[in-house]
């Protein structure tokens, strides 16, 4: 999947900026969808129950206390992130 970003820049203009993730299922296994969903969901709860995220109530994930765990373990797991 691709996101594309309108990002403010310091100057006052905007940039925009891509964001993909790489993702494949497996040929006899689960779908790439049911592999972002699903780890996805599963490192969420495992943050929030090992403490790591204190903050409660619904979450987005653009802070770091959020992100940046969830990033790392989703690379751990064999996802790619590519920034354009």
């Amino acid at each position: 999947s691709r996101l594309h970003i309108q990002a403010p820049t310091f100057s006052g203009t905007k940039e925009t900026r891509t964001s993909s993730l790489i993702a494949y299922g497996d040929p006899d296994g689960d779908t790439s969808m049911a592999k972002t969903v699903g780890i996805t969901a599963a490192i969420g709860a495992q943050l929030l129950l090992n403490g790591d995220i204190r903050d409660r109530g619904v979450l987005v994930p653009t802070k770091p206390s959020v992100y940046v765990p969830g990033l790392r373990m989703l690379k751990e797991e064999g996802f790619e992130f590519k920034e354009e």
